[in-house]
């Protein structure tokens, strides 16, 4: 008889869907003789996106790429085999951000571009939320270093369980833009480049972008070039 499967959807408003998930990924890389880090974990979560039937198929599809030799599987297979879906395509256009890297910057979006097929202003915004959350993200781990509730030089298993650790009453944000609502590998990601620009550069990469927000519902302009004009000015601070 065939093999049946239910992927259930995680239900991403609720606080413990992460925990959900990354149990679902270590469950889906046993069953396939594989083992794989906390960390890893946390990347693929956030590379390959926040879909059961997907992440099975992607698990599956580097299971069978890694081979009988590999048994541990690590970041740089999964971004050599993993599909770059539209959350990864965001997700690897906002850590370009963070490095303050703008030949990638400009590469990612032109290559967004390209690959819309319909109402793309909408894909646009979707992608722009997504930078003005790593700039968030990046201004709470300022917060936290200058709170010195984190330190510099910490290993991806410290920071989890610092930042997991955390007192309510002294997690910076409030809601979906506190910390406790942020993807810790994104935390992590934000906090190795948090050298990439000051505080009061943040602040206005963020204002920038909530202007490129504006724009991007009331103009006529096309939507890429405002965006892409928002992005050369956050990184060039002009």
């Amino acid at each position: 008889a065939a093999l049946t499967e239910s992927f259930d959807g995680w239900n991403t408003r609720s606080r413990t869907w992460r925990d959900d998930a990354r149990q679902f990924i270590r469950s889906e890389f046993e069953r396939n003789k594989k083992s794989i880090s906390p960390k890893t974990i946390d990347f693929l979560l956030e590379y390959a996106g926040s879909n059961p039937r997907q992440m099975a198929q992607e698990i599956e599809k580097i299971c069978l790429y890694a081979g009988e030799e590999v048994s541990t599987v690590e970041i740089p297979l999964i971004r050599q085999i993993a599909v770059r879906n539209r959350d990864a395509e965001a997700f690897a256009l906002a850590e370009a951000l963070g490095s303050r890297d703008l030949q990638s910057i400009l590469q990612l979006l032109d290559r967004e571009l390209a690959s819309l097929s319909t109402d793309k202003s909408r894909s646009l915004i979707a992608i722009l939320y997504s930078l003005i959350s790593k700039v968030r993200h990046m201004l709470m781990v300022e917060a936290l270093l200058e709170k010195k509730l984190i330190r510099r030089g910490m290993a991806y298993g410290p920071f989890k369980t610092a930042i997991e650790s955390l007192p309510d009453d002294v997690a910076p944000g409030e809601g979906k833009f506190s910390v406790r609502s942020a993807p810790v590998f994104g935390l992590f990601t934000s906090y190795q480049q948090s050298g990439n620009y000051t505080t009061t550069e943040l602040v206005q990469v963020l204002e920038i972008l909530l202007e490129c927000n504006l724009q991007m519902v009331t103009s006529a302009v096309d939507p890429h070039f405002v965006l892409q004009n928002a992005l050369i000015r956050a990184v060039n601070q002009t």
